[in-house]
């Protein structure tokens, strides 16, 4: 008898995870019904849907099937307000799904706009060993963080820094008696701190959004020069070994502003990633020492200049920041 009870106690537990793991879902309904409809059967398609949309009256996607099935029997009449119906609901699904603060870091790959400095640093070099690497497209990251008052706008700040790939010169000759090895270091690098904002837009029925922005403010700018010789000189069976160090440092500032274009895949409710393309203004039309070598004839707070017509006729080195931007980026919303 106890082993008679125990089976009937059992059976009855079994049927109810059956009941519980077999139950019918608005998922399920959605998934029978889309079945059926690309079967073509679309009276049964419609019976599942219908089911669908009466356990979850939320989502447009339910509705919007009942529309396309009443239109695929040939009853326009009867899918419109359907149709109609589930696209208002998706504009209010969307608002209240909307996220309130994003924030993006981004990270990658930007041009700069550096010739002019790069002409006056190895245009007119003497030597013909020497070997040089100039200033060019290098390495962009930053932030942005912003907060959203009407849907799809985000206004906020973007943080970001610039490093173009570093200038470089070398050199090494060697005569009777006396060799000589040289090596210059530049390296430059902007902070642009701006206030602006983006607009964003979700494509319908896909994990796919899209948007636009522009973004103005400061740019801080800042750079170095290094120089290392070292010369060697034998006379008589004598060596004498000489190094010479000098450095150097500037700094400057200009109006900046990006403009930008993106896209981003939606891989969670918080969390999209996707690529970033846009141009950036950012020229600072003049550099200050802010430490210059011993025995040099500038001083502290002088501009750093560049000739334009022999030694005399100088004016102001601008430092081209500019540039296009290509960057991975990621965003998170709270």
């Amino acid at each position: 008898m106890k082993l008679f009870k125990m089976s009937a106690v059992l059976f009855m537990f079994i049927m109810a995870l059956s009941s519980v793991s077999f139950a019918e879902t608005p998922e399920r309904y959605y998934d029978i019904g889309m079945k059926l409809y690309n079967a073509r059967n679309y009276s049964k398609a419609l019976s599942y849907f219908t089911k669908a949309a009466k356990a979850d009256k939320t989502n447009p996607e339910y509705f919007h099937m009942i529309g396309n099935c009443y239109e695929k029997m040939g009853q326009p009449a009867k899918a419109k307000p359907f149709i109609n119906f589930a696209a208002k609901l998706a504009v209010t699904r969307s608002a209240l799904e909307w996220k309130k603060i994003r924030v993006s870091p981004f990270a990658g790959f930007t041009t700069v706009g550096m010739e002019t400095v790069n002409d006056f640093l190895f245009e007119n070099l003497a030597s013909d060993t020497a070997k040089t690497s100039k200033f060019g497209a290098g390495f962009t990251a930053g932030v942005e963080a912003g907060y959203s008052f009407l849907q799809g706008l985000y206004t906020g700040v973007k943080l970001g820094i610039i490093l173009p790939a570093n200038a470089k010169l070398t050199d090494e000759y060697s005569i009777p008696g006396m060799s000589s090895k040289m090596e210059n270091q530049y390296s430059v690098l902007m902070i642009p701190v701006m206030l602006g904002g983006s607009y964003e837009f979700k494509i319908p029925n896909t994990p796919v959004s899209a948007g636009a922005g522009i973004y103005a403010g400061w740019g801080f700018a800042s750079g170095s020069f290094i120089s290392n010789t070292e010369q060697t000189i034998t006379i008589m069976g004598i060596t004498t070994k000489t190094d010479y160090k000098s450095d150097a440092a500037f700094s400057g500032g200009c109006f900046t502003a990006d403009l930008s274009a993106f896209g981003e895949y939606k891989i969670s409710d918080m969390i999209s990633a996707g690529l970033n393309i846009g141009y950036r203004i950012a020229t600072v039309s003049e550099m200050k020492y802010t430490k210059v070598p011993d025995g040099s004839p500038y001083e502290n707070g002088d501009v750093v200049e560049y000739p334009v017509s022999g030694w005399t006729d100088t004016k102001p080195l601008p430092f081209n920041f500019g540039g296009f931007i290509i960057t991975a980026r990621a965003s998170f919303y709270f």
